[in-house]
């Protein structure tokens, strides 16, 4: 399969499956309240990352693709809504660009991003992305095409999941849980994209896409804009899609609104959606709520222009946990913290514009150090140089046991027989907790034999 032999053992080890691990997906349905007055039912395909008959395929495939994509598709890709409103505050601070009182704001949301195209044309896709692109990766050119082209085929025929009482086999698109459907979407987003940028002639505005949902501003009129949408929609009729246009609109989780040619950003919170509910939790809930908390207060200073909308979102988000039923300590203890880390504790007893400015720069620094530490740590996994071990824990004092846990795990897990500077290990350590009551009694996972601890493989 590989053109050269040198890599056909280590390459292999990737692909294999261990048959005792397999878990068969499964299918379950929520409810979708995202349309006033429309609730119908979403589908969702359980499937484990790790342990699905295609998951090793999938991540092998990823590990070569994903880099390829990522850079073609780069300067038109938002990573998160932090990622979308700095690119967007760089482009209106620039006057050339013509961000003017009257220039509207547009957002698409393709509705079947995941199920857009059959195999058979996900598959064509695929093998005119491998002609374009595939010579830019020094490790994928170890892979002839055509064998690309068979695996990513060989991935997209044995996707199977269980619903009532019988297995299926996905004949479009494939599950999210697995990294390579992802990455199969954004090939064929970057093909359409190229066509509806084409169309639209947006060489002044600025324009770009976050998985399944696209911003771009608009200087001309509302009309033309629906009939290039028309004409576009006509041409690839596979493509399902909502769009609004106003001088308002909420994109991913931010509310945006240019207000006379200024441009005002706050935290967006859908209608439809319940209000003052916190994360569901399986395991220690105030430990993953407390992160929630801190996470929130970090979104809603690098979302919000106003300090006044700050604080209407930092009193939304105490009132969350005090109806919740956490205690009014609780929560102050972790503002008081949070201000206090990063020194802004000046904003907590008063409304100053000025200091909450400069608690905003602030954060928007502190969004260099998190990427620049997930790299570290997707390079040390690469490298097989970092191990991540859960303990469970009750009670009692956590950094000692820590300390002590990984100075006798430094000194067993190196190999003796290897030189010393191929051994810089990491290790991460994470306490997990007993399940709470509510995650013990609830059961998404069907009752069948096909998913009892004795696995029966089809």
């Amino acid at each position: 399969m590989f053109n050269k032999k040198k890599d056909k053992e280590n390459e292999f080890k990737k692909l294999q499956i261990d048959f005792d691990q397999i878990q068969l997906s499964y299918l379950y349905f929520l409810p979708d309240v995202s349309k006033r007055n429309d609730i119908s039912l979403k589908a969702i395909i359980a499937v484990s990352s790790k342990s699905s008959i295609t998951s090793r395929l999938s991540q092998f495939l990823d590990e070569l693709l994903r880099p390829i994509i990522q850079r073609a598709i780069e300067p038109t890709t938002f990573m998160n809504g932090t990622d979308f409103l700095q690119k967007l505050n760089v482009y209106v601070n620039n006057k050339k660009n013509g961000f003017n009182s009257k220039t509207m704001l547009v957002t698409i949301t393709i509705k079947n991003y995941y199920t857009m195209l059959f195999h058979k044309e996900m598959l064509e896709v695929v093998k005119n992305f491998l002609f374009d692109k595939l010579d830019q990766s020094p490790v994928a050119k170890n892979i002839s095409q055509m064998k690309f082209y068979d695996l990513t085929e060989l991935f997209l025929k044995n996707n199977y999941f269980y619903y009532n009482n019988k297995i299926y086999r996905c004949a479009r698109g494939s599950p999210k849980g697995l990294l390579l459907s992802e990455t199969l979407c954004h090939i064929y987003a970057f093909y359409w994209q190229k066509v509806l940028l084409e169309k639209l002639s947006l060489q002044t505005h600025f324009y770009g896409r976050c998985q399944n949902q696209i911003f771009f501003t608009w200087n001309r009129s509302t009309n033309e804009l629906h009939e290039i949408l028309q004409t576009f929609g006509r041409e690839h009729a596979h493509i399902e899609f909502d769009m609004k246009i106003d001088s308002t609109v909420p994109f991913l989780d931010v509310h945006v609104s240019n207000y006379h040619g200024t441009l005002f950003t706050r935290v967006y919170h859908d209608s439809n959606s319940q209000k003052y509910t916190l994360p569901y939790v399986v395991g220690n809930s105030k430990k993953a709520h407390s992160h929630w908390l801190r996470s929130a207060l970090i979104r809603a200073v690098r979302y919000c222009v106003s300090v006044y909308d700050f604080n209407q979102e930092r009193f939304y988000l105490q009132t969350t946990c005090l109806v919740n039923g956490y205690s009014s300590e609780f929560v102050d203890h972790r503002i008081r913290h949070f201000f206090t880390y990063f020194d802004g504790i000046s904003v907590l007893s008063v409304s100053n514009q000025d200091e909450y400015d400069k608690l905003r720069r602030r954060l928007m620094t502190y969004i260099g150090e998190q990427k620049e530490y997930n790299l570290k740590n997707k390079e040390l996994e690469k490298n097989n140089q970092l191990i991540r071990l859960n303990y469970l824990h009750e009670f009692g004092v956590k950094h000692e046991f820590n300390r002590q846990l990984k100075e006798i795990l430094s000194k067993n897990l190196l190999d003796k027989n290897a030189p010393f500077e191929r051994q810089q290990l990491t290790i991460n350590l994470k306490t997990i907790h007993q399940y709470s009551l509510n995650g013990l009694l609830s059961q998404q996972k069907p009752s069948h034999p096909l998913f009892n601890k004795e696995k029966i493989f089809f």
